[in-house]
């Protein structure tokens, strides 16, 4: 980007303006507070009707004009002017969609009326769009009306006339500008299609000083540097945002704030020098990684000045070249590239005016092959729109200028083809006699200065195009009118080029000739600029002039000479790159990420993986680093490069698609390099950060995961190892242990179990955890490898994205070495910090069994790389996993009840903890998931937990609640992740000043509070939360005292102490940099009187070298030989003295001292503050408890929400009684209210309910809710009933649902009848169990049999309360056979009706009847009742699935028939039946009433 004096530079008014602005001052006042917006629209509409008044007869004109009304998104019509060429092309048009401009508050279809009659004259159609009006319509309804509007054009295309494949663009100016990219930002958002094509910006405003990114905020000087400019203010541009209320935090307003901007098209930029918002499209411009050249001094209402993208970027360019395309030029004065404008915006028209229509289709096809998509196109063909553009003189400012301008337009041009071109006129004294066409200049050239200076042909001008020049003047006047009349900027087709080359004549050639070897005499050899372009990528190459505009500089000595065949002829590697391999060479599996000058740069492999997932382009080269024979053509490696600003954006998308990413960065300065002796030698450069996805942490925050839909992951590390025990097939078993870490908290999870072949005890256990990054020691078994496969492998997959996985071998001794090595590590610790708490825990971690151990190791020396090993010191945060203090949730129930994540898209929406998540911090937010998922077993907490919520909801509007509440609500910071970030040492100044200030803010709350009853609260837990967070006001305050607030958010390093606090080291080296800038302050009057000068000579600075002692060339002979030249002009030289150089040298020794000492005292403070990690984090945990238990309370509050009451387990059998009982989530979800139920399940009876009903009746749906409910109120929250009580349940099992698992080779039916084995197993008597439709996989008889016998299993050994759900009728009869009223039937209720109308019965039974079956229609009612349904109603949803009519109607048939066969069946065992009873067995009696029943 330019420096900051270049940037005041382009404000610097030329010649041109200052003689314009004399001749005719700007009049009209500037927009402010007191504007009134009604007058200003009054005069619009008179300007409107003078413009519609004076147009021209439409049919007289080359294109069409049509306004239509749209609808948008709210109903409301606009309207758009579709602009169209008369003649529209066969295969459609490209299209762009302009917006006016206005400042969002006057403005109408006649302001971009000019450029989308230009784009018809290109072949184009323009969509022109008059979108409502601030401050009747504030943002973002402007910018809805817009997209809407884009949309609206995407879907009418074919009636249009439009060809989106050939290009859609957008496009507008000042607001318009904003509107267009604010409505690209939602276009990728949205991800709509077709992708945008470009976009054109003209004066946008984009940025303000609160979305500035921190890397631009010391170039962002516009809005100060040209606050008073003529009509436009500073003033006015707070007046639009006023009326228009854009939000500075939502990207769509200013997309400059976006954390990706990948994505965003091609963009054409024009600023203005002297407009209070030109900065914003500088900085917008570098966001996007483009350059952009301004034209300096004109201001945005009087001059239109163009900015250009160029074709390479402004920096690689000479200074000349550098200059003239900023609007300098080397040989004195400026160039005159602008034309006045008016205060409406300009006209433009096509810069090189085709005659023929040829040459149109000619100059069309230009255009549209910059705007179609293309995957490369030829690099010929980049032109800049703005080559396509030309300003035009409207309404001139004043009568003489309009008179000036006039005699400019009607004096006879040199030629008929340059009509539109000023007169290229000879200067003899210039030597501007030569050749018409200027020489085409190589990609990287320099310039031939010589020529540029003989010839006065300003370097602006690109290849193949005739700069213009001054006519001879007449008087002083009239030379400024021929300058401000019409000019042509424009870059002419390559195709005409080549052809005016064919067409030279011999004595052109021969010029050429002459020119090119001046050219390799000043620059030598042809192929050094390839070898100055690898300098300038090293940040090696030598140090550049800062052009002064007049004067030229000394010609640059020769460049060592060239091997024959170029610098890299013999393919030798670069010092740059082959320190690069031997870093990779080192960490093959790791993407780096090169520091190199002002970019990051990836190289081979590296830069493919990368142009793939940052979307960036990857330049073509070696992509192996062995020096394979198949590259050997190849002399470079491929490479890819992103700005320094933006590294950890990239390096989080990197990271989060699975990559290990490290970053290489230069350890030298630049300062130090060139006053050294390796000045020629590539910066030393080292690894410094290693990151994967379990162990990102930086200033940033977390890394955010989550795919589309997917549930986030946890953010744990997790390490497992196991070992076969026993058994093959079904009867495998393996003895598991893992070891899951979570760097960014410090939670460790440990845990050692068996598991069986299913894996579910695994699949469990990684289900609650949800690892982002698995580290696997030794092989694990096909069974559990192809889980974790399958539970990670996909983009999409439970945990929310792809898992990294890493695998560690495993030795015959490496559970002897794992012991050894954990054992050494904390006796380590021991050593370092001897006490009491450190011996127990070092004895607890040596009884780890010998799995769990082996994970410890392995997981010590994997952290050991990223420099997170420290974690393990924080065994406090140690937990086991199977810890009986929480019930245990099974993979399949998570999934089941959708605990974390919906079944339908696995989002988090639509999930238990979506429902239950109302908390107002990360860290609240990550402890209310801990509870969801752990539920509690423990009365005691249980009660505590519910009181809690109770006082909170009774004390809602209560001035402690809201206290409580602000609290929370004003905590902005991750404060868990920041403390681990603190005792990692990876905390930045900023960061770090912020969280202490906001422990400071939470512990000043309850300053007073000594004791619980001071705090207000009855809750003992409460109360105990409240208490903790004073007691650690002293340990921050303490830290504060030592900071400089505003030096540590600048993170200012060097002022970040305050004075008091500093170092010895800070200090002696502050000294040290003040004495020496005495020293050369002193030497000022030793340089004049070397000089022979009476005064002390002034220092300048130029292009960053310091004290520069400026010497005129005619003063020569005064300098003595041992000082050193360091650039010059040639009107003078610039010198350092030896003693500069040497006093230079020690105060950037002293400084990199400094900067060493600052870290140093900086970490210092972190080790402090980590040493007071654990009472820091439990103040934080503590501040988590309240934000969960108001996020219960706000739960609470909802209606028809009650307290559970907990029966005493030792006094009661297990018991759960529910008293119009709803679903938790689905009544949040659905759109018509719950119908609630009631239910009752206890010991003895009835323990369990066989539950039937029709299809889609409501049968899962009941069940689901009776088991959230109970999971609710083991949480500890309210729950949507009128009544709940019950004894607490040690588990939830559920079966539901069909599902193979192809990856173990089991099918649907091995699913089901494998997890209900499990549930078998496992299920207890205080267990809640819930089967559904178990045994349909299988035929009839097997189903029903083996749903027969499992469910008097469950309830006769199991003895669990059960739900059992089936579409077997004929299981009620086990109801009976069970006795003892084990079991109960229900149902879910509904009604049968002909759909002739003929009702049939209601309620508990189902409407029998011969002629049902299609024609009936099924109402559900959602209400459990007592009974049997006997009939599920399946062609009832055949009819709804829309299954073809004649299909059912067979079906409708068929099953009245197999129906008929049973009751026939059934009629003739009860009639055998009656004749036992009434002849021989009168026992069977009670059989007999049962089968009379069922008919």
């Amino acid at each position: 980007m330019l420096s900051i004096e270049e940037i005041l530079a382009l404000a610097e008014p030329n010649a041109e303006f200052t003689e314009l602005q004399r001749a005719s001052p700007i009049k009209v006042g500037a927009w402010d507070k007191n504007t009134d917006l009604k007058q200003i629209r009054g005069i619009m509409a008179k300007v409107l009707e003078a413009k519609l008044a004076a147009k021209p007869n439409p049919s007289t004109l080359p294109y069409v004009e049509e306004d239509v009304r749209i609808t948008v998104r709210d109903r409301t019509a606009i309207a758009v002017r579709i602009h169209k060429p008369r003649a529209v092309a066969n295969d459609g048009c490209p299209v762009l969609v302009a917006f006016h401009g206005g400042g969002f508050v006057i403005g109408d279809l006649e302001g971009v009326g000019p450029l989308c009659q230009l784009f018809t004259t290109l072949g184009g159609i323009a969509v022109n769009v008059d979108y409502r009006l601030a401050p009747e319509h504030p943002f973002p309804i402007p910018v809805q009306d817009c997209f809407d509007a884009v949309k609206w054009t995407v879907d009418n295309a074919k009636n249009l006339g439009i060809n989106l494949s050939k290009g859609i663009l957008v496009g507008g100016e000042s607001a318009g500008a904003d509107l267009a990219l604010g409505v690209t930002r939602l276009w990728i958002d949205e991800k709509q299609t077709p992708e945008l094509t470009g976009i054109f910006s003209s004066i946008s405003g984009a940025v303000t000083e609160d979305t500035v990114p921190e890397t631009y905020r010391d170039r962002f000087l516009s809005l100060k540097q040209n606050a008073s400019a003529p009509v436009v203010t500073a003033d006015s541009i707070e007046f639009i945002r006023a009326m228009y209320k854009p939000d500075p935090r939502r990207p769509v307003a200013y997309p400059v704030i976006s954390p990706d901007l990948i994505g965003i098209p091609r963009t054409y930029f024009q600023a203005c020098g002297l407009d209070p918002v030109r900065d914003c499209t500088l900085i917008m411009e570098q966001s996007l990684i483009e350059e952009v050249l301004i034209l300096p001094g004109f201001d945005p209402c009087k001059l239109q000045t163009q900015v250009v993208p160029p074709l390479q970027p402004l920096n690689a360019l000479s200074p000349a070249r550098r200059d003239g395309l900023s609007g300098r030029k080397s040989g004195g004065g400026r160039l005159q590239l602008t034309s006045p404008t008016t205060f409406e915006p300009p006209v433009y028209h096509f810069a090189s005016s085709p005659n023929t229509p040829k040459e149109a289709a000619s100059s069309r096809e230009q255009l549209w092959s910059n705007m179609a998509p293309k995957s490369k196109p030829p690099e010929k063909k980049q032109q800049s729109l703005t080559n396509f553009f030309q300003p035009k003189t409207v309404n001139g400012l004043a009568a003489a200028f309009q008179k000036s301008q006039s005699e400019a337009r009607t004096s006879p041009p040199e030629s008929p083809d340059s009509s539109r071109k000023r007169p290229l006129e000879e200067d003899t004294d210039r030597g501007n006699n030569g050749p018409d066409k200027t020489i085409k200049r190589a990609k990287g050239e320099k310039g031939d200065k010589t020529n540029a200076a003989d010839q006065g042909k300003s370097s602006f001008f690109t290849p193949g195009t005739k700069p213009p020049a001054e006519s001879e003047p007449k008087s002083k006047a009239s030379a400024a009118s021929s300058r401000t009349g019409r000019f042509a900027y424009s870059q002419a087709s390559d195709v005409n080029e080549e052809e005016d080359e064919e067409d030279q004549d011999p004595s052109m050639k021969q010029r050429k000739e002459e020119l090119h070897k001046k050219f390799v005499k000043k620059l030598g050899h042809p192929d050094s600029m390839l070898w100055r372009r690898r300098r300038q990528d090293d940040n090696e190459a030598a140090d550049e002039e800062e052009g002064e505009g007049e004067e030229d500089e000394d010609e640059a000595p020769p460049p060592p000479k060239a091997k024959k065949g170029g610098a890299r002829a013999n393919k030798k590697l670069t010092p740059m790159e082959i320190q690069f391999l031997d870093i990779k060479r080192k960490h093959l599996d790791t993407v780096l990420i090169v520091e190199v000058g002002y970019k990051f740069r990836f190289f081979g492999e590296d830069a493919r993986i990368a142009a793939k997932e940052l979307s960036i382009v990857c330049i073509p080269g070696k992509f192996r680093y062995d020096e394979h024979p198949s590259e050997a053509h190849l002399e470079k490696f491929a490479s890819a490069s992103i700005p320094v600003h933006r590294l950890p954006v990239h390096a989080k998308r990197l990271v989060a698609a699975g990559h290990k990413v490290g970053v290489v960065r230069q350890i030298e300065t630049a300062a130090l390099k060139k006053a050294g002796d390796n000045r020629n030698a590539p910066f030393v450069r080292k690894l410094t950060n290693v990151y994967t996805k379990g162990t990102y942490i930086d200033e940033n925050g977390e890394l955010e995961t989550g795919g589309d839909g997917g549930a986030p992951s946890g953010g744990y590390l997790l390490c497992i190892t196991e070992t076969p025990t026993k058994g093959q097939g079904t009867d495998e078993k393996v003895d598991v242990g893992i070891v899951a870490v979570q760097p960014t908290t410090g939670d460790i999870i440990y845990d050692t179990f068996e598991d069986g072949f299913m894996r579910s005890e695994i699949e469990t256990r990684l289900l609650h955890i949800s690892p982002c990054e698995f580290v696997i020691v030794g092989d694990l078994t096909k069974g559990s490898d192809k889980l974790i496969q399958h539970l990670s492998g996909s983009s999409t997959n439970v945990f929310g994205d792809r898992s990294r996985v890493e695998r560690v071998p495993r030795t015959k001794t490496m559970a002897a070495e794992a012991y050894s090595h954990v054992t050494q590590f904390y006796a380590d610790k021991l050593q370092q910090t001897p006490d009491a708490d450190a011996s127990a825990l070092l004895e607890r971690i040596l009884h780890l069994p010998e799995p769990v151990t082996v994970c410890l190791s392995a997981m010590i020396s994997h952290l050991k790389e990223y420099g997170l090993e420290h974690v393990f010191d924080l065994t406090k945060n140690f937990t086991s996993f199977s810890a009986r203090q929480h019930m245990l949730l099974n993979g399949t129930t998570l999934e089941t009840l959708e605990v974390y994540r919906n079944a339908t898209d696995h989002s988090e929406r639509g999930s238990l903890f979506w429902a239950l998540d109302k908390t107002t911090t990360r860290f609240g937010q990550r402890l209310l998931r801990k509870w969801v998922g752990r539920p509690l077993l423990d009365v005691a907490r249980l009660e505590e937990r519910v009181a809690a919520v109770q006082e909170l909801v009774d004390e809602q509007s209560s001035t402690k609640v809201d206290r409580l509440q602000t609290l929370l609500a004003g905590t902005k910071t991750d404060l868990e992740r920041s403390l681990i970030r603190i005792y990692y040492g990876k905390c930045t100044r900023p960061e770090l000043l912020s969280v202490l200030q906001t422990l400071q803010r939470i512990a000043m709350q309850y300053p007073t509070v000594k004791s619980a009853k001071a705090t207000g609260f009855t809750s003992p837990l409460i109360a105990s939360a409240v208490l903790s967070l004073p007691q650690i006001l002293d340990l921050v305050v303490s830290h504060l005292d030592k900071i400089n607030p505003e030096a540590a958010r600048k993170d200012d390093k060097y002022n970040f102490f305050r004075e008091s606090e500093q170092t010895e080291d800070i200090e002696d080296h502050k000294m040290g940099i003040v004495s020496v800038e005495q020293s050369l302050d002193e030497h000022r009057g030793d340089a004049a009187a070397s000089l022979k000068r009476k005064k002390p000579v002034d220092y300048v600075t130029v292009s960053g070298i310091e004290f520069l002692i400026e010497v005129p060339n005619t003063d020569l002979k005064s300098v003595p030989a041992s000082w050193i030249k360091i650039s010059g002009t040639k009107k003078l030289s610039r010198f350092h003295t030896p003693a500069v150089v040497r006093l230079i040298a020690e105060r950037d020794q002293h400084r990199e001292a400094l900067a060493a000492a600052c870290d140093a005292a900086f970490s210092a403070l972190l080790r402090t503050i980590a040493d007071a990690y654990q009472p820091l984090r439990d103040a934080v945990s503590s501040l988590a408890t309240l934000d969960c238990l108001l996020s219960l309370s706000r739960v609470a509050a909802l209606p028809g929400y009650s307290k559970p009451t907990f029966l005493p387990s030792t006094t009661n059998k297990p018991t759960i009684s529910i008293a119009q009982g709803r679903h938790p989530i689905a009544e949040h979800t659905l759109s018509d209210p719950y119908i609630p139920f009631t239910t009752t399940l206890a010991s003895p009876s009835p323990l369990a309910h066989l539950i039937t009903g029709p299809n889609m009746g409501g049968k899962s749906s009941f069940v689901r809710a009776v088991a959230l409910l109970v999971l609710l109120a083991q949480i500890g929250s309210f729950v949507p009933a009128d009544a709940l009580s019950l004894t607490l349940t040690d588990a939830i099992h559920v079966r539901m649902g069909a599902r193979d698992n192809l990856a173990a080779g089991e099918s649907t039916f091995m699913v089901e009848v494998s997890e209900t084995a499990r549930i078998l197993r496992a299920a207890t008597p205080r267990s809640l169990v819930i089967l559904d439709e178990l045994g349909r996989g299988t035929s009839t008889h097997d189903g029903a049999a083996i749903a027969h016998a499992v469910l008097d299993h469950v309830v006769r050994e199991n003895r669990c309360l059960t739900l059992f759900i089936t579409h077997y009728q004929n299981l009620a009869r086990l109801a009976e056979g069970i006795g003892e009223g084990l079991v109960k039937n229900v149902h879910m209720r509904f009604t049968a009706a002909r759909r002739a109308g003929a009702r049939a019965e209601e309620g508990d039974v189902d409407a029998d009847d011969d002629e049902a079956g299609a024609d009936e229609e099924i109402t559900f009612l959602y209400e459990v009742g007592e009974g049997v349904a006997h009939r599920s109603y399946g062609l009832n949803v055949a009819r709804l699935a829309r299954i073809p009519r004649k299909v059912i109607d067979v079906a409708s048939q068929r099953s009245r028939e197999m129906e008929q066969d049973v009751k026939i069946r059934r009629l003739r065992g009860t009639a055998r039946l009656l004749t036992e009873v009434l002849e021989t067995n009168p026992d069977q009696l009670d059989h007999l009433i049962s089968n009379i029943e069922q008919l």
